[in-house]
C-alpha cells in the first residue's frame, strides 16, 4: 500500500516529548505540595534519570569533544565538531532542562522543599549545586556589559537553534553568528550541559534518599489487582503499564497494578507493531525526541531510510540511488517538497486494530478503573487483542493526513458501545472496543476516512 505526501510541509521536531490531549470520563489533578504531585515527580525524575544514565553510558568514549581556534595575524579560524552524539548527548539532558518539563531542576527543588520531607540542609545543597553549574564557566562571554552564565547559554543556543526557534534566543544567538564566537558558544553549550548531567545525579541521590525514609511518596500495586488483559490475579504486577507506547515518547498514562507482567511482556509487541506502522513510523521520526533506549529514531522504506541526527535535522538515504523528493520552487522564496513512500509491509488491518485496542482498553482502564476494564462487555476485545480472531466491528482511519506534533485519545461510553478517537501524529483512526454494531458516522468519505471491516469475511 502506498502513502503519499504531497503539498505539505513536514514540521521540525524538537526535543519536547510529544504533547498528550485527553477526553475522557475522570479529570485527575494533583495539588501543589501534595503526596500525589510529589510521588509524580519522584517517579517521572527516576525514569529520566535512568534513561540520561544510560545513554550516557551507552556513548562510552564517544562524550568528548573539543574547540579548536587558530589565530593568524588578524584572522582567526575555527571549529568545532557538533557530532550527533553530542546531539544525543544535550536531548538525554534536555527533559531536566525544559522550562514546560515536570523534571526541570529548579522545579523539582521547589516541590522538594515544598514538601517538608526533605530537610533544609539538602535542599541548600542542591540550590548550590545548582548555582556552581550556573556559573563555573570555561570561558566568560559579555554581552552588552553582562556576563552571561551557563543557563543563558543554555537557553540562548538549546531555544535558539538547537532545540527550538524562540525569538528572544535567536536575538541572542545572534551576537555570536561570526565563526570563532559561534563555534565558542556551542563548546560551552555542551559543556554546560555536562555540569548540568552532574547535578541530575545530586539530584537523584537526594531523591532515593527521599524514598528510603518516606516509601509513601512510591507509587505502589493496588492490594486487590486482576489484569485488564488476561483477568487473571495471579501474576506479577510489579511492572508498569503505558497506555500510550513509550516508543511514542509519552510517559504519562501509566498503570499501576493493572497488567500482569507476562501480559506486559507478550503484548509489548503490538506497540512495536503500531511504531513501525509506516505512515506513524515516518511521522514518529520526525516527533519523537528518542526511543526507549535513549537513542535517535529511524524507519525505513521502500525507497529510502530516515534518521534523526539531530534534534531538528533528519538524514534520508535513497535506497536505489535516485532522491525520494520532488521540489518545486514558488514566489517568494518558497519550496514545495513532494515525497512518497511505500511500506515494505503488506497492509493489515486486522494487526492494526489489535494494537489501537490494546490503547484503548488502556484508556478506559486509566480513566475508569481496572474494574470497569475488567467488566465482561469487553471480553471480545480481550480476545481480539491476544489474537483469538476477527472482531465484528470497523476501524476508521484517515486517508489524508496534516502531520502534527500530537497525540490525542479520547474514549466515550454510548452504554453498548465504547468508541475510543486516536489521533497519533495527526493520523486518525476511530473504532468500537465492543462487539455491538455501531452505526457508521454519516459522510465519513467527506472526513477523508476509510473503513475496515475486523470481522470473519
Amino acid at each position: 500500500m502506498a502513502y503519499g505526501v504531497s503539498d505539505k510541509e513536514m514540521a521540525r521536531s524538537t526535543a519536547e516529548a510529544p504533547r498528550v490531549g485527553r477526553t475522557a470520563g475522570v479529570d485527575l489533578e494533583t495539588e501543589p505540595g501534595s503526596i500525589e504531585l510529589l510521588a509524580t515527580v519522584v517517579r517521572a525524575f527516576e525514569r529520566r534519570a535512568s534513561s540520561l544514565a544510560k545513554g550516557l553510558s551507552a556513548m562510552g568514549e564517544s562524550q568528548g569533544f573539543k574547540l579548536h581556534v587558530d589565530a593568524v595575524s588578524s584572522r582567526a579560524a575555527s571549529s568545532f565538531d557538533e557530532t550527533s552524539e553530542l546531539a544525543r548527548y544535550a536531548s538525554l539532558l534536555r527533559p531536566f532542562m525544559a522550562p514546560a518539563s515536570i523534571v526541570e531542576l529548579n522545579g523539582v527543588l521547589d516541590v522538594l522543599a515544598s514538601s517538608n520531607l526533605v530537610d533544609a540542609a539538602t535542599c541548600d545543597e542542591l540550590a548550590s549545586e545548582l548555582s556552581d553549574a550556573d556559573s563555573r564557566l570555561f570561558a566568560s562571554v559579555i554581552v552588552d556589559g553582562k556576563a552571561l552564565s551557563g543557563r543563558d547559554i543554555y537557553f540562548a543556543y538549546a531555544e535558539g537553534h538547537l532545540f527550538a526557534d524562540d525569538a528572544e534566543a535567536k536575538c541572542l544567538l545572534s551576537q555570536f553568528s561570526i565563526a570563532p564566537a559561534w563555534h565558542l558558544i556551542q563548546f560551552l553549550f555542551h559543556g554546560v550541559c555536562r555540569r548540568y548531567a552532574q547535578v541530575v545525579s545530586r539530584f537523584l541521590d537526594a531523591i532515593l534518599e527521599l524514598e528510603r525514609g518516606h516509601p509513601e511518596v512510591v507509587v505502589g500495586v493496588p492490594e486487590r489487582v486482576k489484569c485488564i488483559y488476561c483477568l487473571r490475579d495471579d501474576g506479577d504486577f510489579g511492572p508498569e503499564e503505558h497506555v500510550i507506547p513509550e516508543s511514542f515518547g509519552v510517559d504519562e498514562l501509566v498503570l499501576h497494578g493493572a497488567v500482569c507482567a507476562s501480559c506486559n511482556n507478550e503484548l509489548s509487541t503490538l506497540d512495536q507493531r503500531l511504531a513501525e506502522f509506516e505512515p506513524i513510523a515516518l511521522l514518529r521520526v520526525v516527533n519523537v525526541p528518542l526511543t526507549k533506549k535513549g537513542k535517535f529514531p529511524h524507519a525505513s522504506f521502500r525507497e529510502f531510510d530516515v534518521q534523526k541526527v539531530k534534534p531538528r535535522e533528519l538524514r534520508f538515504r535513497a535506497k536505489s540511488g535516485n532522491s525520494p523528493f520532488e521540489f518545486e520552487n514558488l514566489p517568494g522564496g518558497v519550496v514545495r517538497t513532494r515525497m512518497t513512500a511505500h511500506g515494505r509491509k503488506v497492509f493489515e488491518p486486522v494487526e492494526l486494530a489489535r494494537c489501537l485496542f490494546k490503547l484503548g482498553l488502556g484508556l478506559v482502564a486509566y480513566d475508569a478503573g481496572p474494574e470497569a476494564a475488567c467488566g465482561s462487555r469487553y471480553d471480545a476485545a480481550r480476545e481480539f487483542i491476544h489474537g483469538a480472531g476477527g472482531f465484528p466491528n470497523h476501524l476508521l482511519m484517515s486517508t489524508e493526513v496534516k502531520p502534527d506534533s500530537k497525540i490525542t485519545a479520547a474514549w466515550n461510553d454510548f452504554g453498548e458501545a465504547t468508541v475510543v478517537a486516536l489521533s497519533c501524529f495527526g493520523i486518525r483512526f476511530a473504532f468500537n472496543i465492543e462487539p455491538t454494531p455501531f452505526d457508521m458516522p454519516d459522510g465519513v468519505a467527506e472526513l477523508h476516512l476509510d473503513s475496515w471491516w475486523l470481522g470473519e469475511p
